[in-house]
């Protein structure tokens, strides 16, 4: 049980520091490179928004596993984020645009829920690495039917009763992210 417990606790502590992994570096003049093997998916999708949340540039991209450059000449000199998202993380790191271009140190990452449904029962399962989420249920009026509040935890995962539910919407936030899932018995 001891040794279990010793390769749980450095596993998390693994996650927990790939977190501030960053996945940018500046490039010659006001061009960034994207370190792409740091992603699994084969789509991934890019934004950059400036610091008001308002979404400068956004596209889909096949991950090459090499680093990408993209010039930022273009942009206006200030603050800006990058947000790289496939399937299961949304990572997102800060760029300080002048003359030239520097990137913070950290990233953030963001590890999506994995929701399934089978038969009365939803399954649901997220990474949280210290943060908390809440988790609602609605109809599909919107009324809500659940709604629950984790604790600061590494993990959260749950199997929720949905027999007297015909169908209706999951929905997890956590770290300002909202993730909707409709749910249906199977």
């Amino acid at each position: 049980m001891k040794q279990l417990f010793v390769l749980v606790l450095a596993f998390a502590t693994h996650l927990t520091f790939a977190s501030s992994n960053p996945f940018l570096s500046a490039s010659v003049d006001r061009s960034i490179a994207i370190n792409l093997a740091q992603w699994n998916g084969k789509e991934l999708t890019l934004k950059i928004k400036n610091l008001k949340g308002n979404l400068v540039h956004s596209e889909l991209i096949h991950n090459t596993r090499a680093n990408a450059v993209y010039n930022l000449s273009k942009l206006e000199s200030g603050d800006y984020v990058m947000i790289i998202e496939d399937a299961t993380v949304i990572s997102s790191q800060i760029i300080h645009l002048g003359t030239g271009i520097n990137t913070d140190p950290y990233a953030s990452q963001i590890f999506k829920p994995s929701v399934q449904v089978k038969g009365n029962f939803v399954y649901v399962n997220t990474l949280l690495l210290g943060k908390s989420a809440k988790v609602a249920i609605y109809d599909n009026d919107g009324s809500e039917l659940h709604l629950e509040q984790s604790n600061e935890a590494v993990t959260y995962g749950k199997i929720f009763d949905i027999s007297k539910l015909g169908s209706g919407n999951l929905v997890i936030t956590t770290s300002g992210e909202s993730f909707s899932y409709p749910i249906k018995k199977s």
